[in-house]
């Protein structure tokens, strides 16, 4: 088992979401916004869904998604943007109002994770997800 190539494959992931941030961000925030992004997404998932998408991502990734998690939680009822935003930046904890600096950045944040996402994800899936997630948060699967 190459564990240099799981951690590369999941860098490889924070690179482009912290290019796609731009200058400010550096991976390790990319980490935690991810992080942030997966863990509400996955709550807000039946256990089913998640495990349908956390076997296409990265392996190191996988255990971002995973740490933590308690599956006979009920999912989350989030359904508006700006409540998804919130859970997003609590989330992220101390880090989180300079990782998301204010709930229009924060939603510009969530979406280069989203964009990210797309790019790893079959487009099944992503279809899967917004099949399942409040009209409000849909479009997230759509960003390109």
């Amino acid at each position: 088992m190459d564990f240099s190539k799981y951690a590369q494959k999941g860098n490889e992931f924070l690179v482009e979401v912290s290019k796609e941030l731009g200058s400010d961000y550096t991976t390790k925030g990319a980490g935690r916004i991810v992080r942030s992004v997966l863990h509400v997404l996955r709550d807000l998932l039946s256990v089913e869904e998640s495990l349908q998408l956390v076997s296409q991502l990265p392996m190191a990734l996988k255990s971002v998604y995973v740490d933590g998690w308690t599956t006979h939680k009920p999912t989350k009822r989030i359904r508006h943007m700006g409540d998804f935003v919130t859970a997003v930046v609590l989330e992220d904890g101390d880090a989180g109002y300079n990782d998301f600096a204010a709930k229009k950045n924060g939603l510009n944040t969530i979406e280069v994770v989203f964009k990210v996402l797309n790019r790893h994800v079959s487009r099944g899936e992503m279809l899967d997800i917004k099949s399942v997630l409040p009209p409000e948060l849909k479009p997230l699967c759509d960003v390109k």
